[in-house]
């Protein structure tokens, strides 16, 4: 009963810190018996393809990498072409569709002397003032 509890609660701390690796990293830590820097031993990896233990860390990291490099690949082997006719494009939903239209340099200026320039910018973005005289 009590490791079921624990299995629970674990589950939901999960859950609620899914999006925040600083808190999943921290709730993983309290699940780790005592670890400090001083006494820790390396971890245990094997390798998928030749089952071989790692302990190198310089190994345990090009293991992981080339399994992640490995993931975009994978997936995208998984994905089905789409009909060579084209009449399933006319039945897509357009709600996630994006088309930037036509513009000319009349309509760009247009939208510049709009703006106001009171208004505060972001760190990396250009003031309006510097805008309009650029314009």
């Amino acid at each position: 009963m009590l490791v079921l509890s624990k299995k629970e609660y674990y589950q939901s701390q999960f859950l609620i810190a899914r999006n925040d690796s600083a808190k999943t990293r921290k709730l993983i830590n309290t699940l780790l018996p005592g670890r400090t820097k001083a006494t820790s031993t390396p971890p245990n990896l094997t390798q998928p393809l030749s089952r071989e233990c790692k302990q190198n860390l310089t190994d345990i990291a090009n293991i992981l990498n080339d399994f992640f490099a490995s993931v975009g690949k994978n997936m995208a082997s998984k994905i089905i072409p789409p009909q060579s006719n084209k009449t399933h494009i006319a039945k897509m939903s357009c709600q996630s569709s994006f088309y930037s239209h036509e513009t000319s340099a009349e309509e760009i200026m247009h939208i510049i002397d709009t703006l106001i320039e009171k208004k505060g910018t972001r760190q990396n973005d250009i003031p309006v003032k510097i805008l309009k005289l650029c314009s």
